[in-house]
This record gives structure tokens, C-alpha cells and sequence, in this order.
């Protein structure tokens, strides 16, 4: 088979900026050949070299998310059955949004993701004006978890947490035997300014308290694997934070370490902070 489009484009929404990551295909083998953050008020058309399909994060405050059980006697399709189960907690018409589900714990629950067809068809054609028409969507912390997955060496117990920060959000996901069980995201990140002790201790508190609390709901849904690791990527992510965040939730945190091979050899100790981004170029 001949490969047509070759190179793939990751574009993360971050605040007034557009964290860009492309992956391109050189004698059959993969690589992140460009990582850059852009002005999304400027036409950024130039930045397709060559043609590609482009993918873009959406914020999970702008999706409906829940998980579904499956029970263990059903012969019917684990996928169906939780699309059915999920579009009947909708308070709006099914046609109103895009749906998918993810398999959770082999196929004895299903992540289930409601996006709202308006909301992702005003950010379809703003992407298409400044840069190219989108070929996909994926929530971020699933974006997050491809980039983990597929961008980072494995480290950690049965259970850790990835959390992406951001200016002025933070998404998260848990990850158990390298899959995704829980997702969210919160309005909030660490200021800007150095030496705002108010700010930071603000920020640690809602993310212990929305950690301690999506860990206890895992617990009561069967997943009792402890908790063993806390890595933080993003723009906002340094070793700094990383001691403060291990401090707070008396666990260790640390930035993800990359495969540097995937990765032309300038951009790999850029991977912390464009790991949304580089989980789109990833192929689900």
C-alpha cells in the first residue's frame, strides 16, 4: 500500500495558543519531526508544509463523560450496550452530539464521551480558517494518555495519574495497566507569578482534593491497585511544581521521560510540554 498522507498534525487549544506536534513517516518508521506553539489569532496555514491529517484536543468541560458497566453475563456488543446505556442519562436529543466509548478494565465498563455537535462545529470551522479543516477530535486527557502511552518510557505502579497543566486548566487522567479509567479536568492552574505562595497553595488544594476524590470513586468501582505515581506534563510543568505536588499528596511526582528515539533529536526534552499534542498524532 502506498501511504498518500504521510504526516500527521496534533493542534491542543492551550488559553490564546496553539500547541502544534507533527509526525512524519521517513522509510516506514515514525517520528515527531516538529513541536512549536502558535498565536491562534494568526493564519497558521503556512505551517502545512506538506498535506497531512490535523487533529485537535477538546477540553473536558465541553464533553459529557461517564463510565459504564458491563455485566459479565452479557452476550450482547459491550459497545452497543454502552452507547445505549449512556444516551439515556442524556437530557437532550442523541443526535445532538458526536458519541464514542473507550474499553475500560478489559470490557467490563466502557468509557462513554458525549461532544456537542454546535460547540465542535464552531471549533472545526475556526481551525479551518486559521489553519487546515480538522480531520478529528479527541478529549484531551485521552490525548494525554495516547501521548504517555506511545511518546513516554512505562514507569510507575498498576495505578498512576497523568495530570497536564495549563494556563488556566488542567486535565487528568488514570491510568491502570496502561489504560485509561478515569478522566476529567478542572478550571485552574498555578499562577503565573514567582513567589505567589496564596496562588500555588490554592491550586495544590483543589487538585489534592479532585485527585483524593476521583481516586475514591475508583476504589468504590473495584479499582483498588494503589495509587503510585503523580507525572505532570504541560506548559506549566517543571520540576518545581512536580516537589510541591509530591509534598502535597505525599506521593512522588515527576515528569514523564520521553523515548528519544521517536523524536528528532533538538525536540525530545520538549515532550513534557506537548504531550496532548503528540497523543493526536497517535493513531487510536
Amino acid at each position: 500500500m502506498v501511504e498518500l498522507r504521510a504526516r500527521r498534525y496534533g493542534g491542543d487549544p492551550v488559553g490564546s495558543h496553539l500547541q502544534l506536534a507533527r509526525r512524519s513517516s521517513e522509510s516506514g518508521k515514525f517520528q515527531i519531526d516538529f513541536l512549536g506553539e502558535f498565536d491562534l489569532g494568526q493564519d497558521l496555514r503556512k505551517q502545512f508544509g506538506e498535506e497531512g491529517d490535523f487533529h485537535f484536543s477538546v477540553y473536558e468541560k465541553d464533553a459529557i463523560i461517564t463510565s459504564v458497566q458491563i455485566p459479565k453475563d452479557s452476550t450482547l456488543d459491550p459497545e452497543k450496550l454502552a452507547l445505549f446505556e449512556f444516551t439515556s442519562t442524556l437530557l437532550d436529543d442523541s443526535d445532538r452530539y458526536f458519541l464514542e466509548t473507550y474499553p475500560l478494565n478489559g470490557d467490563l465498563e466502557r468509557l462513554a464521551v458525549a461532544y456537542n455537535r454546535e460547540l465542535i462545529g464552531e471549533k472545526i470551522s475556526l481551525l479551518e480558517q486559521q489553519l487546515t479543516r480538522p480531520a478529528g477530535f479527541r478529549l484531551r486527557s485521552l490525548a494525554l494518555a495516547a501521548g504517555y502511552k506511545h511518546f513516554c518510557r512505562p514507569e510507575g505502579g498498576e495505578l498512576i495519574s497523568l495530570i497536564d497543566i495549563g494556563p488556566g486548566y488542567t486535565s487528568y487522567c488514570f491510568m491502570e495497566s496502561d489504560l485509561p479509567v478515569s478522566v476529567g479536568g478542572m478550571e485552574s492552574s498555578p499562577p503565573v507569578m514567582e513567589g505567589d505562595t496564596i496562588g500555588v497553595n490554592g491550586y495544590l488544594a483543589d487538585l489534592v482534593a479532585t485527585i483524593a476524590f476521583r481516586r475514591m470513586l475508583l476504589f468504590n468501582a473495584g479499582h483498588t491497585a494503589p495509587l503510585s505515581l503523580i507525572l505532570i506534563t504541560g506548559t506549566r510543568a517543571d520540576l518545581s511544581l512536580a516537589g510541591k505536588i509530591s509534598e502535597a499528596m505525599h506521593l512522588r511526582a515527576a515528569l514523564p521521560a520521553p523515548r528519544t528515539e521517536l523524536f528528532a533529536p533538538e525536540l525530545a526534552a520538549l515532550a513534557c510540554q506537548y504531550l496532548v499534542s503528540l497523543g493526536l498524532t497517535v493513531d487510536l
